[in-house]
């Protein structure tokens, strides 16, 4: 059985026009290298960007890691110098108590009156 040749749709598009396509995209034009002092612009350019970001990031680390230590040691240590000093300092100046001369106070009686080992 031999079947009649098809006709094509009535709306089917043509190619009226050839559009040729370039074999290579245009060569972009060659670097030329920027004076020196423009060099070193961008070059401090890049450094102060370089430094903002290091030291966000170095905040960023050194609070999620190193500060929780670093104050707990640093408290320990303000907690020993002023357990010495309260030590050492009880009879104080002109036979002031540690607490006194830490609140700045003049005489043996203060916020919390005298000390047990103050004298006098």
């Amino acid at each position: 059985m031999v079947l009649p040749p098809k006709t094509p749709p009535r709306f089917v598009p043509t190619l009226t026009e050839v559009v040729s396509q370039p074999d290579a995209a245009p060569a972009a034009a060659p670097a030329r290298p920027l004076p020196e002092d423009r060099q070193e612009q961008l070059l401090q350019r890049v450094l102060q960007h370089v430094d903002k970001l290091l030291e966000q990031r170095l905040r960023e680390t050194l609070a999620d890691t190193v500060l929780p230590g670093l104050r707990a040691e640093i408290e320990a240590m303000v907690r020993e110098a002023v357990a010495d000093g309260w030590a050492t300092g009880a009879a104080g100046p002109c036979g002031t108590s540690g607490a006194a001369v830490l609140s700045g106070a003049s005489s043996a009686t203060g916020t919390r009156g005298a000390s047990p080992d103050a004298k006098g």
